[in-house]
C-alpha cells in the first residue's frame, strides 16, 4: 500500500527521481524545466517567450497581436484575408510572383465588393514611389490603360469592345 507522510514543507538537497506519476494539486514552482518527452497541457499556457526547434501544428485559430516574421516561405493553404489594407513588400530589388500551380487558374482582383455599387479595379504600376500606369476597368465597364506621365488614357475597350486611342 502506500505510505502516506503529512508535512509542512519538504526540502531535498539532491536529486529526486519518481518512477510513477508525481501529481501536484497545488502550484508547482520551479526555477528551470527539462522534459524530455511529450507534454499536454489540458488548459491555457501562458508563456512569455516561445522558441520553437521544429515543426507546429495548430488545429485551431493562430491570433497574433505583432508581427509575424519568418525565414521561411509563408504559405497561405485557405487563402489569405486581411481586415484593412495590406501590403506586401519583398526584399531589394525583389520581386512578387504570383503562381497558380494548376491549368487554367487565374489572377482575380476585386474592387469595391463590399458594396453594390459601381466600382474600380486596377492595377498600379509604380517605380520607386511614383505612379506610372495603371490598368483595370472603370465605373462604366470599360477597360483601360492609364498613363501617368502624359495625364491621358493611352487606350480604353469600350464595354462593346470598340478600341479607342488618345488624339
Amino acid at each position: 500500500g502506500a505510505v502516506v507522510y503529512e508535512m509542512d514543507d519538504l526540502e531535498l538537497a539532491g536529486n529526486l527521481l519518481v518512477g510513477g506519476t508525481l501529481g501536484v494539486t497545488g502550484v508547482l514552482t520551479a526555477t528551470s524545466l527539462d522534459i524530455s518527452g511529450d507534454i499536454d497541457v489540458d488548459g491555457t499556457a501562458n508563456l512569455d517567450v516561445v522558441d520553437i526547434d521544429g515543426a507546429v501544428n495548430m488545429a485551431t485559430t493562430a491570433l497574433v497581436t505583432g508581427v509575424l516574421t519568418t525565414t521561411a516561405a509563408t504559405v497561405f493553404n485557405g487563402g489569405f484575408a486581411s481586415n484593412a489594407d495590406c501590403t506586401i513588400t519583398g526584399a531589394n530589388s525583389g520581386t512578387l510572383t504570383i503562381i497558380a500551380p494548376t491549368d487554367n487558374a487565374g489572377l482575380v482582383l476585386k474592387g469595391g465588393f463590399s458594396d453594390s455599387g459601381a466600382e474600380e479595379a486596377n492595377i498600379g504600376f509604380y517605380q520607386n514611389t511614383t505612379a506610372k500606369w495603371q490598368l483595370g476597368n472603370s465605373t462604366d465597364n470599360a477597360f483601360k490603360l492609364y498613363n501617368y506621365a502624359t495625364s491621358a488614357y493611352a487606350f480604353v475597350i469600350a464595354p462593346d469592345g470598340s478600341l479607342s486611342t488618345p488624339t
